[in-house]
This record gives structure tokens, C-alpha cells and sequence, in this order.
């Protein structure tokens, strides 16, 4: 059971850089400009770059060998009965829009559609200590049946996401949030993507949410918010600065001057309650849209959404995560252990996986499992980070849990100056019951 007044602890000794690179997806960005292979100089020279995520976007390079493997957890098995068989063309008791899509529709949340930015702005935070975590300045909340959520972002860098909060409704003065904002310019809850140059030219170019920390320390563009209560979005178009080039040594950051800039980016969260049979659940949209700045033709460009867990937390609720794709179903996995993943390529509990219909990690909230599901036919990145912050691995507070998600992959890709295009993802969260009413189901 997770204990009362549990949260983050602050590590202010420990400033040893993370080392994990953020990566391509298979067979990820090949990509050329227009004018052909960018130099490794500087890129749009408005506004160039970024640093790069120390414990940052995902590698999806080679890991190859297994570890020992956590081994399964109890069974979810058993939490409810099954229901009637689907095509009668009623939506009958125990048959949902997940169970039974043909009678009962799709689950889609009704998201509210924000607009897209009218205006630019360009305002960056230099020298923010490289361990200090980022501060949920705008905050969207909502309640479902039995469970609650808040997100919230920050509004000095990029917008990256710095709370997910989860709460059991029995005892509503106790929130318990899962993210890791430590360095959260290359952590948090946040959308990176890759371009990969021509031959002879930069690499691959990795980009976080318009801040990054492969320097001695963070950097942000900040950005301007409209908060209505369940949504968060950016009323401004910021520079989305380059991060770092992959397997290449050090970092950039606008605030030396380095990197490249080829789009501007807008933060939109959106919140909306889903009914099940069992009250109602919730669904968080996270949707990152780009703006070319300039004609755009590569190979290959991909978009993920990275969700830094906080290991201490996952230890003391339970976290477990569950993979399934039609019949094949892998877990539970207790991933703040040493783990690996079958079907994945792993080594010393860094894992790529195939596409899966959907994921689900739960935690365990004074008595209540609470969990969290997502789609991720795109394929993820697992990574037990455990001397990100600081050199024992045995202590929970140095390191770190990261879940990435393949978003987007379009190759080839051409991107008209101008154009907006985007990337997004769905969480929803709820019991276990709601989400196995929602067709994510753990058992």
C-alpha cells in the first residue's frame, strides 16, 4: 500500500551529468533540407538550440542483451466477469465502446480543440541548475469516479510537462505525483522528435520541447498559457532549439549560440471525462503542433512523447507495467528493477519493444490501483536510469524511470514553410475496471 505523504526529494549535492542519448526509432529520421547537408555549425541563426537531455529523449539504439528479468507479479485475473458476446448491435450491460466497439461506439474523449497560436514570442531561461526540477506554473485538474488527476506545466521551459498527479478520492488531501521534473528540460512529460541530415552532413538532430540540459545546465524558451480548468495550451509560437546530435559528445543551447531551428512549437493539453460502467474515467490529451519555418524535405522525421516516472514513487506504490497486443499480453514488470521485456531488445534494462495495442502502468494509491493507459503501436523505449542524479544505484532518489512513445514517423517527410502539423497522445486514468471497460484491460 502506498504510504501517506510520500513525494520527490530534492538532491542538491548531487550534480553528476546522466549520460543516456536521446536516439532514433528504427529505421528513424533520414532527412535532408532543401539546400542539402547541414554543416555541424550553427542552423537558423534567429534563435539556434539546444541542449542535450542527459536523461533526455529515448535511445533506441543497439541494446541487445537481456537482464534478469523482474519476473511477474500477481494476477490481475479474475477482477471481474466476463460479459455477453458483442454483435447483437445493443450495447448491453458489461459491454463497452472498448469490449464491443460494433454496439457501443468508440471510446474517443470529447477534447476541446484549441486554437493554434497567432503570435511569437522569444524569451529564454539560461543557467537554471542542471538537477533543479521544473515548477508546475499552469495546472489543469479533473475528478472521475473514485480517482482524480492533475498535470501541470512549466511555463519557463517549453512548456514540459512538470506534475501528473494521481489521487484516490477516499482520502482527497493526498496527492501523489509520478513524473520526475528533475532536470526537466531533458526529463518531465514532453514531446522530442528526430531529423536525420543527409550523408556528410550534421546526423541525426535530436529536439526536445524548446529547452534541453546537455549543457553544465537547463535552458527554456518560455512560452504564455491559457488555463480553463481541465485544459492547459500556449497562446504563443516558441523556438523549438536543437537538443544535441546523436552519439556525438556534449551538448547545445541557444544560450551559447549552438544548434539548429527549422520549426516553432505549441504545447496543447487537454482534459475530458470518459463513462464506463463504472463511473467515469479520465483522459488526458498531450498534443504538440509544429510550425516550418522554412521548406522542409527529409527522409525520415519522428516524434515521441517522453513520461519520466520518479522511481522512489514507483517503488513505494507498486508500480507495475502491463503490454498487450491482441492475445499476447507481457507483465506485470516491476520496472524500478532490474527488467527485461520479452519481444524487446534490452540490455541492462534499456528496451525497445515492437508496437503493442496499448500499455497500462499502475500504481497502487492507499489501497487502490490506479493506472494510466496509452496506445504505443509506434513501438517504445523502457529505461531504468538508476545514477541519473547521483552515483548509487541502489538509492532510488539518483535515478529514474522513462516510458517514450513512437508518435510519429513519416518517411519520407516534406514540410512546407508554414505548415502546422502535429504530434499527440492520449493517457487515460482510471481503476482498473473503468480501464477495462475502456478496452485496456490488465488480465
Amino acid at each position: 500500500m502506498f504510504a501517506c505523504g510520500i513525494g520527490l526529494a530534492m538532491l542538491a549535492a548531487c550534480t553528476t551529468e546522466a549520460s543516456t542519448d536521446g536516439g532514433s526509432p528504427d529505421s528513424a529520421a533520414d532527412g535532408a533540407t532543401d539546400s542539402g547537408a547541414l554543416d555541424s555549425g550553427a542552423g537558423d541563426s534567429a534563435t539556434a538550440d539546444g541542449g542535450r537531455p542527459d536523461s533526455g529523449t529515448m535511445d533506441s539504439g543497439a541494446r541487445d542483451s537481456a537482464t534478469a528479468d523482474s519476473g511477474p507479479l500477481e494476477t490481475d485475473a479474475g477482477l471481474r466477469d466476463a460479459g455477453p458476446a458483442c454483435g447483437s448491435g445493443a450495447c448491453d450491460a458489461w459491454e463497452t465502446c472498448g469490449s464491443c466497439p460494433s454496439d457501443c461506439g468508440t471510446c474517443a474523449p470529447a477534447f476541446a480543440d484549441a486554437p493554434a497560436p497567432t503570435e511569437f514570442q522569444v524569451g529564454l531561461t539560461c543557467d537554471y541548475g542542471w538537477a533543479l526540477p521544473l515548477d508546475a506554473r499552469g495546472q489543469a485538474t479533473m475528478a472521475g469516479a473514485g480517482i482524480s488527476s492533475v498535470v501541470g506545466l512549466d511555463d519557463r521551459f517549453g512548456g514540459v510537462g512538470a506534475k501528473f498527479a494521481l489521487r484516490n478520492n477516499a482520502f482527497p488531501d493526498s496527492w501523489v505525483d509520478i513524473l520526475e521534473p528533475r532536470s526537466g528540460a531533458g526529463a518531465g512529460w514532453q514531446t522530442s522528435f528526430l531529423v536525420d541530415d543527409a550523408a556528410g552532413g550534421a546526423g541525426i538532430i535530436v529536439f526536445n520541447q524548446a529547452a534541453g540540459n546537455g549543457v553544465s545546465s537547463q535552458w527554456g524558451y518560455g512560452t504564455t498559457f491559457v488555463e480553463d480548468g481541465q485544459n492547459i495550451h500556449a497562446t504563443t509560437w516558441i523556438p523549438l532549439a536543437s537538443d544535441h546530435i546523436h552519439t556525438v559528445a556534449g551538448g547545445h543551447s541557444p544560450c551559447l549560440s549552438t544548434g539548429y531551428v527549422f520549426d516553432d512549437g505549441a504545447v496543447d493539453i487537454a482534459g475530458a471525462g470518459v463513462e464506463t460502467p463504472h463511473g467515469t474515467a479520465l483522459a488526458w490529451r498531450n498534443r504538440y503542433r509544429y510550425r516550418s519555418r522554412t521548406n522542409q524535405s527529409w527522409a525520415g522525421w519522428s516524434a515521441e512523447q517522453a513520461f519520466y516516472l520518479s522511481r522512489s514513487v514507483a517503488r513505494a506504490a507498486g508500480l507495475r507495467l502491463y503490454l498487450v497486443r491482441g492475445t499476447t499480453r507481457h507483465g506485470p514488470f516491476a520496472i524500478y528493477d532490474a527488467f527485461t521485456i520479452p519481444e524487446a531488445s534490452c540490455t541492462d534494462s534499456f528496451c525497445n519493444t515492437p508496437g503493442y495495442d496499448y500499455a497500462v502502468l499502475v500504481w497502487n494509491i492507499h489501497g487502490l490501483d490506479i493506472g494510466v493507459a496509452l496506445p504505443v503501436g509506434g513501438g517504445t523505449s523502457i529505461n531504468l536510469e538508476q545514477t541519473t542524479y547521483c552515483t548509487n544505484p541502489a538509492d532510488d532518489a539518483c535515478g529514474n524511470i522513462n516510458f517514450h512513445s513512437w508518435v510519429v514517423r513519416d518517411r519520407p517527410a516534406a514540410y512546407a514553410m508554414g505548415s502546422v502539423r502535429e504530434a499527440s497522445q492520449v493517457y487515460y486514468v482510471g481503476t482498473l475496471s473503468q480501464l477495462a471497460d475502456l478496452g485496456f484491460a490488465t488480465w
